[in-house]
């Protein structure tokens, strides 16, 4: 259960306050709400049904440094299976951002990170549907990383791509 004040990741939204927790009839029929309000912007509002289990699945309480700490280290050298169709690698880490499972993102960002890195190579560009999952993913980590860690962006890459050994 969240309340009021409380700040959470909400899956591929990433960091939101719960404004309130209240019942409402949004569909005509009364029913409890979390009202969430992405940090990154004050002009939305989601409403989350509270007995909405796929929904409320995607909302889990911010980590703290020594849980992120021991997430990067969980993760260590791991990345997100390649999968060679485009249609079903697209589908596969839309899924995985949507989630908002920190741990499975952080993969992800490796796996992303590495082929832009291949394809910067040969004078190419990420195609345009990996480029939209490589910023959501880097966005949801930054806001994350920034709150939790107190890190900078470049500090965020250096130590996911575990350029750097140890967590300040």
């Amino acid at each position: 259960m969240f309340y009021a004040g409380d700040m959470i990741i909400y899956g591929s939204v990433g960091v939101c306050k719960v404004e309130d927790v209240d019942t409402n009839s949004i569909t005509g029929v009364p029913r409890e709400y979390y009202i969430l309000r992405p940090v990154d912007t004050d002009r939305s509002i989601i409403y989350v049904p509270t007995d909405n289990e796929k929904l409320t699945s995607k909302m889990h309480p911010m980590y703290s440094k020594k849980e992120m700490e021991n997430i990067i280290s969980d993760t260590s050298g791991r990345k997100i299976d390649w999968v060679e169709n485009d249609n079903d690698r697209s589908e596969k880490y839309r899924a995985i951002v949507s989630s908002g499972k920190i741990d499975d993102m952080i993969m992800l960002f490796r796996t992303l990170h590495d082929f832009m890195q291949y394809r910067e190579s040969v004078g190419k560009r990420l195609p345009r549907h990996e480029e939209i999952i490589y910023k959501d993913v880097f966005r949801i980590l930054s806001e994350e990383f920034s709150t939790a860690m107190k890190l900078s962006s470049d500090e965020m890459i250096s130590l996911l791509l575990c350029e750097q050994s140890t967590v300040k």
